[in-house]
């Protein structure tokens, strides 16, 4: 198995990696198209390797405690202009930022932070903060 391409989390004006975040399959203002059309509208190269199976590459923003879909790339787009309140999403979501420490087992990269969000219908239940940095000492766990 091929480690997935991450997708991109914004919060508070920075930019992390994050795993990847399953779309509903009939959410009315989120669509899917063909192969052909997503490599003619400028898909990125990415989304048609065994690097996303998924086909698409998503932006999301936590705002106000709130998840939101900004954009999707590849063989998903956004039919509105506006973000999307992803309601439909409970579960956990880790990010990541800084350098790249470790990359356990071969599927599983260690970065310098790391965020996990506990999500529940789109809303951001809880966060921990664990920072990996030489100099940091131990890693700060900070639950909030």
């Amino acid at each position: 198995m091929t480690i997935q391409h991450r997708e991109t989390l914004i919060i508070a004006g920075r930019t992390m990696r994050m795993d990847e975040l399953v779309i509903p399959e009939n959410h009315p203002w989120i669509e899917r198209i063909d192969w052909d059309l997503a490599r003619s509208q400028g898909a990125p190269g990415a989304v048609f390797t065994t690097a996303c199976w998924r086909r698409y590459l998503g932006t999301w923003e936590i705002r106000d405690s709130l998840l939101y879909l900004l954009g999707l790339e590849g063989m998903c787009r956004m039919t509105c202009d506006d973000p999307i309140h992803a309601a439909w999403y409970t579960g956990t979501i880790r990010a990541h930022a800084g350098e790249l420490i470790d990359f356990r087992d071969g599927y599983n990269p260690w970065y310098e932070e790391e965020r996990t969000f506990l999500v529940e219908a789109g809303v951001i239940r809880e966060s921990r903060h664990m920072d990996f940095r030489i100099g940091a000492g131990l890693p700060l766990l900070d639950w909030k």
